[in-house]
């Protein structure tokens, strides 16, 4: 500028003088001042990073892909962050597993050919294995990771996605005089059709990300979560995690993200054991439930007026229960099929102590519903011990007495088979688009979802599940209010907020399981500490239904913002009062509570209108301090199934 000015240009008093007159064309477009260009300066940071974890090992991994895929669509429309997703397949999956299956069957060949018997073969060489690889023991640190491309995620599942990303990434570093025919014939093909697009002002696919149209997708990368915690340090990114339960179960994963002082959503380390399975998760709630059905001595008042509201509270009906259950040990249960005719009393056995003619089997991972099974008879339970043996996929529909649609059986046989009693509730169909529904029962099936934070959770409108004639699952939001009126949905909703805050759960969260419309007791079957967020879920047909309404693209930024606002939070109360650095790449808090997102704060409404009363947060936290949460061998023994082999 002081180079501009001694030589006469813009600036100097011979270009003020000249534009006085009228004779320069720079008077139109005077030059902004110093101050100016240090607040735009200033306003061009990078955008936030909003990084999405997709994937898993376990069964939910494909619904917990598919909730990735849409997180990933929705944000996209948010011009002011960039968002990158990380697939997670299964451990040793891909290239890799199909090279250890190769190996594995050439190994087992050759002991077959040197007459080694089937006895002395590991089990890795056991059919059971090989059709249905397991995840290979891999340290967290060392898991594969995958920077995704929006035409992975088009793909099905999971693991044509990883396939299809691992033949992108070797196309791609492979040289175009390298490449053999069918490779050349194919990125030439590719090039004239994206020629003829942008030739007839059509976007190609370059424009997803500012490149000419006819320019390739850039190559997936591939990094562990060692180096993908470096990146997201450096660029302080926020995670939100869609990934499998069974992978965020034990807590590892979070205790790992909580060490790198990064913000993710879910539940923290501290409180993830307690939905690690479906035991641990049933002693919980029943901590909970005790925890809410005795009453705290109010000062002030007799020791005979405390045994009058115990009492009085002892009558009342109990407003949150965990269905009761049950173990088998899956080897013993296979070793009965040798013996058909002991079928009828080990069905008998399971049935000991319940009120009721069905039982349901599950595996004791909590699978959202997949591997559930409904055994009705002795030979229903046959028929289920024998497709458990032979590693069967799916039972068709029709296999069982009451099955009228296929179930999906767990890949891997677990160690322990979980009963519970199946509840019997009436009917709710849709019968020539009429909800239809005989009342008999007083007993629906509802999921409910949660938001908030750690120890404030809100709950959401419910929603009813109902079944079609043909099997099909309709889902309505809210529920019809002569169904379910509206003394019942308050109370489930508290019943559901003091679930959430004595799990810990934060974030977003869901509660399945079922209500009595006449006193909106629940009984829980599962609690999703990372629900389905995929397209026409539950959770985003409640938050449609909210006071206000949020749409799906602003629920997946306000839970981003929420998370690093908490986690800035958390490192300021850990700082004790120290002063911490800005981010870079966020602006601060504002005194109305917003963050750097620019996104509005949306009103989620009081949790103390729907809890209970009292901190019901700090009771449970003192119960866990005692009591590790761990189903230990006694307990284990005493939920046995009461049939053993002598």
């Amino acid at each position: 500028a002081a180079a501009a000015a001694a030589a006469g240009g813009p600036g100097s008093d011979a270009a003020a003088a000249a534009a006085a007159a009228g004779g320069d064309e720079f008077a139109r477009w005077p030059w902004p001042s110093s101050a100016e260009v240090a607040a735009e300066v200033s306003l061009r940071r990078p955008a936030p990073r909003v990084w999405v974890l997709v994937g898993g090992d376990g069964l939910q991994r494909q619904r917990a892909f598919r909730s990735g895929a849409n997180v990933a669509a929705k944000l996209a429309r948010c011009c002011d962050i960039q968002v990158d997703v990380f697939l997670m397949p299964a451990a040793g999956s891909g290239a890799g597993e199909a090279r250890r299956r190769s190996t594995l069957l050439s190994r087992r060949t050759e002991w077959r050919a040197l007459g080694i018997p089937e006895e002395l073969h590991p089990p890795s060489m056991s059919d059971e294995e090989l059709v249905y690889m397991p995840p290979a023991d891999v340290p967290l640190l060392a898991r594969q990771l995958i920077v995704a491309s929006p035409q992975h995620l088009a793909r099905h599942t999971l693991e044509e996605a990883a396939e299809a990303a691992e033949r992108c990434a070797s196309r791609t570093g492979q040289s175009y005089i390298a490449a053999n025919v069918l490779d050349k014939q194919q990125r030439d093909s590719h090039f004239e059709a994206q020629m003829e697009l942008d030739a007839h002002f059509v976007q190609g696919v370059g424009g997803l990300w500012g490149a000419p149209a006819w320019v390739l997708p850039p190559a997936p990368r591939f990094m562990d979560v060692r180096e993908m915690l470096a990146e997201a340090q450096a660029c302080d990114a926020t995670l939100l995690l869609m990934l499998d339960d069974s992978t965020t179960a034990n807590g590892q994963l979070q205790q790992t993200l909580e060490g790198a002082g990064l913000p993710f959503t879910g539940m923290t380390s501290d409180f993830a054991f307690k939905c690690s399975n479906r035991l641990t998760l049933s002693k919980a709630i029943d901590e909970i439930a005790d925890s809410l059905a005795a009453p705290a001595a109010k000062p002030g008042t007799s020791e005979g007026q405390d045994e009058a509201a115990a009492a009085a509270a002892a009558a009342a009906p109990v407003g949150l229960v965990a269905v009761p259950k049950k173990v088998v040990k899956s080897q013993e249960l296979l070793e009965y099929l040798q013996r058909p005719e002991e079928f009828e009393g080990m069905f008998a056995a399971l049935l000991l102590d319940w009120d009721c003619s069905s039982v349901a089997i599950k595996p004791p991972t909590r699978s959202g519903g997949l591997g559930v099974i409904r055994v009705s008879s002795p030979e229903d339970l046959y028929v289920v011990a024998d497709a458990l043996r032979s590693c069967t996929p799916r039972l068709p529909a029709g296999t069982l007495e009451q099955q009228p649609l296929p179930v999906t059986l767990p890949l891997q046989l677990p160690e322990l088979l979980v009963v519970e009693p199946w509840i019997e509730t009436d009917e709710v169909a849709v019968v020539d688009g009429q909800l239809q529904w005989a009342g008999k029962q007083r007993w629906v099936e509802v999921t409910v979802g949660l938001l908030g934070e750690l120890g404030s959770m809100t709950a959401l409108q419910p929603t009813l599940l109902a079944y079609s004639a043909e099997g099909s699952r309709q889902q309505f939001t809210p529920p019809p209010q002569r169904i379910l009126p509206a003394a019942a949905v308050e109370a489930v909703q508290g019943f559901a907020v003091a679930l959430a805050d004595g799990l810990g759960l934060r974030s977003i969260a869901a509660v399945d399981g079922f209500v009595n419309v006449d006193t909106g007791e629940l009984v829980v079957l599962d609690v999703q500490q990372l629900p389905d967020l995929s397209d026409g879920s539950p959770i985003l047909q409640q938050v449609l239904a909210n006071d206000p309404p949020m749409l799906p693209y602003q629920l997946f930024r306000h839970l981003a913002q929420q998370a690093y606002i908490s986690q800035r939070l958390a490192l300021e109360a850990a700082a004790a009062g120290a002063g911490m650095s800005s981010s870079a790449y966020y602006s601060a808090p504002d005194d109305k509570g917003g963050s750097g997102f620019g996104a509005e704060d949306f009103d989620l409404g009081e949790p103390a209108e729907q809890g209970l009363g009292g901190d019901l947060f700090a009771g449970v936290e003192g119960d866990v301090a005692a009591d590790d949460g761990a189903v230990d061998d006694e307990e284990l023994q005493g939920m046995s199934a009461g049939w053993t082999r002598e």
